[in-house]
């Protein structure tokens, strides 16, 4: 896309909601390890609910299929559960890469890998985490979070795992759930604010050039 794109690329805001925003951790990973040129122009990257530290549906799916795979009687259950892709298996713990997945038996209970992918240098990573309750302190947000992925996991911290996002650089939305995110005026406009003032110089890059009418920015 950006070796086709019809005028220059000034720089790239990579948006990813739920699974979206491990696929642009994983990406942008994966790229810089290959010395990808669109990499470099990555100036901003958001995640919307995006299960950093796993998602708790898919956890307890792990868990059950490994139950009912112990009993002949429910064994043919566990096997259509175990038939669930790749990427669902991912959300167990937020892998991002295939090599966390290598070698190793997936339906294992103890086989969800997860290496920490470093965030690229010189990029502004931010984050909206939401609760179906007011407060995210109420036991309920706690446990459900926001139907599908808890706060922790959203922000990426926990008390064993913390993947380096800036708290400040976050927006927590309540009451709300996981789908609310996608269409809220308010993450709307922190989106705005986000993309519209965070600039290289404040996350380490060097400053662009002057821009002029034949350069231009992509979102996505």
């Amino acid at each position: 896309l950006t070796a086709r794109w019809p005028v220059e690329i000034e720089s790239i805001a990579l948006v990813g909601h739920s699974m979206g925003g491990l696929i642009a951790r994983s990406a942008c990973y994966v790229a810089a390890q290959d010395d990808r040129p669109w990499v470099q122009q990555v100036r901003q990257v958001v995640s919307l609910g995006s299960p950093h530290l796993g998602a708790p549906l898919e956890q307890a799916v792990h868990y059950v299929s490994a139950a009912l795979a112990a009993l002949p009687e429910t064994r043919a259950v566990s096997g259509l559960l175990r038939r669930r892709s790749a990427g669902i298996r991912d959300l167990n713990q937020g892998s991002l890469v295939d090599e966390e997945w290598r070698d190793r038996d997936p339906d294992a209970l103890r086989a969800a890998a997860c290496n920490e992918v470093p965030l690229l240098d010189g990029v502004m990573y931010f984050f909206v985490s939401a609760t179906i309750t007011r407060s995210p302190r109420h036991p309920l947000g706690r446990l459900l979070g926001d139907g599908m992925v808890l706060v922790p996991s959203a922000s990426g911290r926990n008390r064993t795992r913390m993947i380096g996002f800036r708290e400040e650089d976050g927006m927590h939305l309540a009451p709300a759930n996981h789908f609310t995110m996608l269409n809220h005026e308010s993450v709307y406009e922190k989106l705005l604010g986000w993309l519209t003032s965070a600039t290289p110089e404040s996350a380490g890059k060097p400053p662009n050039p002057p821009a002029d009418p034949g350069r231009h920015e992509l979102e996505s």
